[in-house]
């Protein structure tokens, strides 16, 4: 499967990434080797991301580099940084949850809260058909309809001009719902998101000497939107809405 993954997504990849990634599959009765290798891959792709290189197939490949390399917190925000730039990119959003159902989300309280991400809903869950298509399908009946608009003005064939009618109608409703859907999503993901790469403490002010907010250490890989910073700190909230801070030194920030 990850062969499978590295012929389909390393074509296009920075040749020095693409060597220590195939290094890494090449070395894996070597964990450690491996591991090596995948982090150097990883650092190859990040390179070319602060680069400006910026598209999906980076993103993609660099958490995958990531995720090989045992690096789950950073895997998780390079996922992130992919689905800022694409929402629907299906193949960005099961890596993501192929990274996060490795992590084990402890209970935030007693109340049974857990620290795992709450992704919001969408109706497009419910279809099979991709967003990209429907948005193509829609721009097709569109056409249709001012086609069959046009033929019927001119012909003066009234069940041309209703069908014309009728598919423009339905084509702006398609297109205006997947427009909303769109802009809530990349508003979703565009959200100031910080990612725990080492566990630490949440607490209740910008330094060790505070209490901490919750019992539990949130565990590398922990999703939090960030409200603040102060002092090398920042304010968090966790997916059940408790607020607390972290150091900056245990986290990333999606950029």
């Amino acid at each position: 499967m990850i062969g499978l993954l590295f012929s389909a997504t390393m074509i296009a990849s920075p040749p020095l990434a693409a060597e220590e990634y195939r290094a890494g599959l090449e070395s894996r009765a070597d964990a450690a080797q491996a591991r090596l290798h995948f982090l150097r891959a990883a650092e190859e792709f990040e390179r070319a991301w602060n680069s400006g290189e910026r598209n999906t197939g980076i993103a993609r490949n660099m958490a995958q580099s990531r995720f090989l390399a045992g690096d789950v917190g950073r895997a998780i925000r390079d996922y992130r940084r992919g689905l800022r730039l694409a929402p629907h990119d299906h193949e960005l959003l099961e890596g993501l949850t192929s990274v996060r159902e490795r992590i084990s989300y402890p209970l935030a309280s007693d109340r049974g809260s857990s620290l795992s991400p709450v992704e919001a809903s969408s109706g497009l869950d419910r279809i099979a058909v991709s967003w990209h298509r429907l948005a193509w399908g829609a721009i097709a009946l569109s056409a249709l309809g001012w086609f069959l608009l046009a033929r019927g003005w001119r012909s003066s064939r009234r069940e041309l001009l209703g069908l014309g009618l009728g598919s423009i109608v339905v084509a702006a409703a398609l297109g205006g719902w997947l427009g909303w859907e769109d802009h809530r999503l990349r508003s979703h993901w565009a959200e100031p998101t910080a990612v725990v790469v080492s566990a630490t403490d949440l607490r209740t002010g910008n330094s060790e000497e505070y209490p901490r907010r919750i019992e539990v250490r949130l565990p590398a890989g922990t999703e939090l939107r960030v409200l603040g910073e102060r002092g090398g700190w920042l304010q968090v909230e966790l997916p059940d809405g408790t607020t607390g801070w972290v150091s900056s030194s245990f986290v990333v920030q999606v950029d």
